[in-house]
């Protein structure tokens, strides 16, 4: 748990006076919890790790692309941002899922 980040429970978050917030925002943010630069940050460690444990593990020299499904409403953001940070040739599916 040396590489994780623990956001107590009781945390109040930032105050927004330390952030650039939108105007159109100003009235409805009393708090950040978490800013968005850690999160892009544990973003590129994720990637970072996904690919050190599954391409460079794979022990090929010209390993094949890989492959992710995106299951989560909204999740296709966080595969863009994955994808970006790691130049390596992958491919992402979306499913969605409609209720009827």
């Amino acid at each position: 748990m040396t590489r994780c980040i623990n956001i107590p429970d009781d945390f109040a978050g930032y105050s927004t006076e330390v952030f650039c917030v939108p105007k159109h925002y100003e009235d409805s943010i009393s708090r950040v919890l978490v800013p968005q630069g850690m999160i892009q940050d544990r973003i590129e460690c994720l990637a970072r790790d996904i690919f050190q444990d599954v391409i460079a593990g794979s022990g090929e020299s010209d390993p094949e692309p890989l492959t992710t499904l995106c299951v989560l409403k909204g999740g296709y953001k966080f595969y863009s941002d994955l994808q970006v940070i790691q130049n390596f040739p992958f491919s992402i599916y979306c499913m969605r899922q409609v209720y009827v």
